[in-house]
């Protein structure tokens, strides 16, 4: 009898975030406004502090479809390195989590070089492959696996045993109990260490660049920053700012359709 009143929740989840969609455009178009007015029409600004907009466009005008090249180096790496550390992390953590043995044996080198800085093996990796890609990919993913094993493993922790206890009861095997109740229930905090490594994946994507490259937006940045050029420096911002932006919504989407089970809405 009260199922005719169950949409209405979702009505108004949906309607707060219309509004909250459009106060962040709101913003960004206020920003950009006061960029240009501070720039390009009252010149009020310094052009080599804060490039002009026009001088932004006239440098990807400059570019051309050269900036692909860049962007397909930069999107190599750092989906390679984000995949691989992505899987072998969570892989890592759930052995971790499912056998003390595992977990005593890989623990003391997890915390041992999860606190250093990831970019201070970047000369090291450099010595050891080169500067082409694969130190490069080596990077980002050692980033990212640390982060995702973490992740899995406190999420595990926390999955309620039981479940668990519950599965087995019924006669489930381990292979069995893992694909059906301990991967969906850690699974929304697998998301969020998932969002947190392609974040991160493309600030060592860009620092692994500076170090040695010789095509990708990170190496564009570092040539501009050396001829005082800021105006293809902050063309290189807007590119990774762009494809994060753009990766972040494709993980969100999948995530969401992953997670159509879980009541995500109710903290809107």
């Amino acid at each position: 009898m009260t199922t005719t009143s169950a949409p209405a929740p979702a009505k108004g989840t949906a309607k707060k975030h219309g509004k909250a969609t459009w106060l962040g455009i709101l913003a960004m178009v206020l920003v950009l406004a006061v960029w240009v007015i501070t720039t390009d029409i009252t010149q009020f600004a310094n052009p080599l502090k804060l490039p002009y907009p026009s001088n932004v466009a006239r440098t990807a005008g400059n570019l051309g479809f050269d900036i692909f090249g860049h962007i397909w180096a930069t999107s190599v790496r750092l989906y390679l390195g984000l995949i691989v550390g992505v899987v072998l992390g969570v892989a890592c953590g759930l052995a971790m989590a499912s056998n003390r043995y595992v977990e005593g044996l890989l623990d003391p080198f997890i915390e041992l070089f999860r606190p250093v800085p990831a970019l201070a093996f970047i000369p090291f990796f450099i010595l050891w492959m080169g500067i082409g890609d694969p130190p490069k990919i080596l990077l980002v993913a050692m980033g990212c696996f640390l982060t995702m094993v973490v992740s899995t493993l406190e999420a595990a922790r926390n999955q309620p045993r039981d479940y668990v206890r519950a599965a087995r009861t019924l006669g489930a095997k381990e292979p069995h109990i893992y694909r059906t109740v301990v991967l969906p229930g850690i699974f929304p905090s697998l998301f969020a260490g998932i969002r947190l490594s392609s974040a991160l994946a493309f600030t060592l994507v860009v620092a692994a660049e500076f170090m040695g490259a010789q095509q990708g937006i990170g190496y564009m940045i570092l040539v501009a920053q050396r001829t005082l050029d800021t105006s293809a420096m902050l063309y290189g911002i807007v590119l990774i700012a762009a494809m994060s932006f753009l990766t972040d919504w494709v993980i969100r989407k999948w995530g969401a359709r992953a997670m159509k089970w879980t009541d995500r809405s109710a903290a809107a």
